[in-house]
């Protein structure tokens, strides 16, 4: 019998490893919570087993409220959202990046609350990192997740001040020849770089963003070169 169980007359007991239950468990034989309590009863290797367990389970959770979302986000937007009229300047704009030029201009989607400006700007893409901007003064710490390989357009949703745009023209630019610094640190423990260059970048912004003025006034914002707006009016329902 197990160790953990009471032996009758004329049996005896022996020690169960760890592997055992987790080769078991491997192979989806054991669920979980099983698994987790032959861990405890056998006293075997418990803390590494159980770390993997646990990581395992914070990933499935992970990936079926992900899946959970993504469900819920089609259910909804199919009902409540018909589909993006075509924009010839949009259509011109994301027609550069199929040349390879010095550097880009990013799109400004200017539009009032609930005008389904963040919906459009994603629908320009198959997979955007999309990041809340909002009153940050620096890029969102969710951009060290942007992979050239993976993301085809970065939407920084939300801008609450023009001044943002003017403060980090050197990484909206997406120069051909550099990769950029996004994060500076003492001792550059934490820094990152990203290489931006054809990498289409959009900004969602409201009619109430400050510092709108600047999209005349600023010799980088101003310049039609740099950057390209357009304006939604109306919500697409």
């Amino acid at each position: 019998m197990p160790v953990w169980e009471k032996a009758r007359k004329g049996q005896s007991r022996y020690a169960v490893l760890g592997k055992w239950a987790e080769s078991l468990w491997k192979e989806r034989k054991l669920s979980h919570q099983t698994y987790e309590e032959y861990l405890y009863l056998s006293r075997d290797g418990v803390l590494p087993k159980k770390r993997n367990l646990d990581e395992v389970r914070t990933w499935e959770a992970r990936r079926s409220e992900q899946q959970e979302r993504e469900e819920t986000a089609r259910r909804v937007k199919a009902r409540l959202f018909k589909p993006f009229e075509e924009d010839p300047a949009v259509t011109s704009w994301l027609q550069l990046f199929g040349q390879e030029l010095d550097r880009y201009p990013f799109l400004v989607v200017l539009a009032p609350s609930r005008a389904g400006k963040t919906e459009y700007a994603k629908s320009l893409f198959r997979r955007p990192l999309v990041l809340g901007v909002g009153d940050l003064e620096h890029f969102p710490e969710g951009m060290r997740q942007f992979d050239r390989s993976l993301h085809d357009g970065l939407v920084l949703d939300d801008l609450r001040d023009f001044a943002f745009c003017v403060k980090h023209q050197e990484k909206l630019q997406g120069k051909v020849d550099k990769a950029v610094e996004f994060a500076s640190t003492p001792g550059g423990k934490c820094a990152y770089e990203k290489w931006l260059w054809r990498v289409p970048v959009v900004f969602t912004a409201n009619y109430t963003t400050r510092n709108r003025e600047l999209l005349q006034s600023s010799d980088f914002l101003g310049n039609q070169d740099n950057r390209v707006v357009v304006t939604r009016t109306a919500p697409p329902t």
